[in-house]
């Protein structure tokens, strides 16, 4: 269950998710190459999904990708890699991203008050 405390906030975000599918690998274990990680990129492209944040901090590079249809989110896609691990995470549906940062933004003031 995503929500186990029943956070209305929480749950105002998730309501239009239908799916969320992460897969992990480890590099070495899977033989993959950048050149398939680029190939990957190029492919959610094709795919109509749009690059809308790129982000790199402490080793990992994030790159989240989104797809819309008449004009409404129909899925993401966030790529995580670090030089030994690849994630994956594909979520089909929309996230109110206003809402969301509004819960990040509560969720870091209460975490500073603590």
């Amino acid at each position: 269950m995503l929500n186990p405390d029943n956070n209305p906030d929480f749950a105002e975000i998730l309501k239009d998710i239908e799916e969320i599918r992460i897969l992990n690998y480890n590099k070495a274990d899977q033989n993959f190459k950048r050149e398939h990680i680029t190939l990957l990129k190029e492919s959610l492209k094709k795919e109509q999904y749009n690059d809308i944040m790129m982000i790199n901090e402490k080793g990992n590079s994030v790159h989240v990708y989104n797809c819309e249809k008449r004009g409404n989110s129909v899925g993401f896609v966030a790529i995580v890699e670090n030089n030994e691990t690849l994630m994956l995470i594909d979520l089909i549906g929309s996230i109110n991203i206003q809402k969301f940062m509004e819960l990040k933004k509560k969720l870091d003031n209460h975490r500073d008050s603590l």
